[in-house]
This record gives structure tokens, sequence and C-alpha cells, in this order.
């Protein structure tokens, strides 16, 4: 476990008594007093417990840490919702081939029916940006606090940006090397239960308009992307 969380961007991992802002106790630790505790374990105690024969249990333990830890502030906003979504987000296998191929095709049509420069599919993960599918830029991930998706998972529909410049939420330095982008548009990808997976969006090197039926066109390609992870890569 101690691994895993030194892993995560998110987290810093400290030994002995050092800086510690919260504790992941075991059923059988016996916790310090002075900070915030999270209990691992059907039987653990603290401030908050996550079930550890859950599947989905190091997302939610994830989510509980900073919750308790009130991280909430650190470098990004996180959803209300945020533990549910991180253990909907885990239910799903992006790299299965068949979905993986379809994705490939809606990251190209997106970019080609609204006219831009980039199109993609983005999941956020506790920590970062995974990009699924993308067409006309090579990107992996990216760290969550850079992306200004994470912004617009926290909305009911689309977000769009017409000026990036003008906007402190997105990396300047994580795309300027290789792009001089200035618009961004994205519609949240919502699963039956609401909770918002990521975002499919498009991201272009001009200044342009986003109609409202350019709004409608991007909503129809998020349901278009959910209906295929649903059919094609759940777990």
């Amino acid at each position: 476990m101690t691994d895993w969380f030194g892993r995560r961007a998110s987290f810093t991992v400290v030994d002995g008594d050092d800086s510690r802002d919260v504790t992941v106790c075991g059923p059988d630790s016996s916790p310090a007093e002075d900070v915030p505790v999270v209990g691992y374990g059907s039987a653990a105690d603290g401030d908050a417990t996550v079930d550890s024969d859950r599947s989905d249990s190091r997302v939610r333990l994830a989510a509980a840490v900073r919750d308790v830890a009130d991280h909430h502030d650190l470098d990004f906003p996180v959803p209300a919702d945020e533990a549910d979504r991180l253990a909907a987000l885990s239910d799903y296998d992006f790299s299965a081939p068949a979905l993986d191929a379809h994705l490939d095709g809606l990251a190209t049509a997106v970019k080609e029916s609204l006219d831009a420069s980039i199109g993609f599919i983005g999941m956020l993960t506790d920590d970062a940006e995974q990009f699924v599918a993308t067409d006309g830029v090579d990107w992996a991930t990216l760290p969550r606090e850079e992306t200004v998706c994470t912004y617009g998972i926290l909305r009911d529909g689309p977000l769009v940006i017409s000026d990036l410049d003008e906007d402190d939420r997105i990396s300047r330095e994580a795309i300027e090397s290789d792009h001089d982008l200035s618009f961004y548009a994205g519609a949240p990808l919502r699963t039956a239960d609401g909770h918002c997976l990521g975002m499919v969006c498009v991201l272009d090197d001009r200044d342009r308009s986003f109609t409202s039926d350019d709004e409608r066109a991007l909503t129809w390609f998020a349901e278009q992307v959910m209906a295929n992870v649903e059919r094609r890569g759940t777990n």
C-alpha cells in the first residue's frame, strides 16, 4: 500500500512522525492521536473507514485520505462525488482492443465534425488525465492540476473556453512546445448513475466561434463515447 501511494503524484509518503497530514491504519494498528485517521479494513476505526475487501478499495481509500486531510484545495478541485466517481472509473478497461478502436474513431470524428485542430478523449484519475484517444496530438497523460478537463467534470454541460491565454486552468508549458492552442471545448462523459469519468474535447489553434449547435454536437459525441464504453469496456 505504501508503494501504491508513493506512485500517486497527489500524495507524499513520509516516515515516522514527520509532517503527516493523515494516517492510514488497519484494524490492528494503533493510530497517533495528533492527526486525522483513515481506517482501512472492515474492523478499522478512524475519522473515515474504507472496506479493504472491495475491488475498488484503493481508489476509495485515496479519496478518503483527501477528504479527511482536507486536501480538496491542494492543486485542483474535485467533484462532491469524487470517491464514487473514481470507483466507477475503475469498473472500465479502456485498453480493451474493441473499445480502443471505437474511441480512436470518435476522437477523429469529433475533430473533423467540429473543424478543430485536435480531438481527444480523456479520463480523470485521482491525480492525472489519461488520454485514451487522440487525433492531432500525441499525449498520454498530464498531471490533473495542469488540465482544464478537471474543471470540466464539475459541470453538467459543455465547458467552452474561447481564449486559453486568458485562462489559468491549463498548463501552457505542457502544450506550447508543439502547439499554440487558443480554444477549448469539452463535454462531460457521464455514467448512467451520473458520475463523470472524463471529457471528450476539441482544441484549436485559431480564434473561433462555438455555437449552440456545436455544443449539442459535442454532447452527442460524449453520449456515443459512453455508449461504447458501456458496451465494450466494462471489466
